[in-house]
């Protein structure tokens, strides 16, 4: 009989004490087994997802941008602004791709920062392929 001091095991349905971490019967931890726990335990964790900071997803777009106007002045570009082209591209790219899987927040920015560095990149090669021809 499940009275206010005890409860039943939701694995063997056994009466344990009301507070009891692990029943004594089957050995099973009770804690991280009940549902209300579970649900605690997955509402905090979309909470700290959704409580990031928007600086980790702001520069993708960002360096997106920067690489993006560069390639109005391609014409007068040598090895050192090829480099830094490519490394501001890597970076947006790099920042985009972590802020997306880590947090929730600035999510649509950083997706923003990335298919703009991917346009940035295809323009790029599309600029030497036009130049070569």
């Amino acid at each position: 009989m499940e009275t206010s001091d005890t409860k039943l095991c939701p694995f063997c349905r056994e009466e344990i004490k009301a507070k009891a971490i692990k029943c004594r019967h089957c050995q099973s931890m009770l804690v991280h087994s009940s549902p209300q726990n579970n649900l605690a335990q997955a509402s905090s964790q979309a909470a700290q997802k959704q409580t990031g900071s928007l600086w980790l997803a702001v520069p993708p777009l960002v360096l997106a941008i920067l690489c993006f106007v560069a390639l109005f002045d391609i014409a007068s570009w040598d090895g050192d602004t090829f480099a830094g082209f490519f490394l501001f591209w890597i970076i947006s790219i790099a920042l985009g791709i972590v802020s997306v899987c880590i947090q929730n927040r600035g999510r649509g920015v950083a997706i923003a920062g990335i298919i703009l560095s991917c346009l940035n990149m295809f323009l790029l090669f599309a600029f030497f392929i036009a130049a070569a021809s």
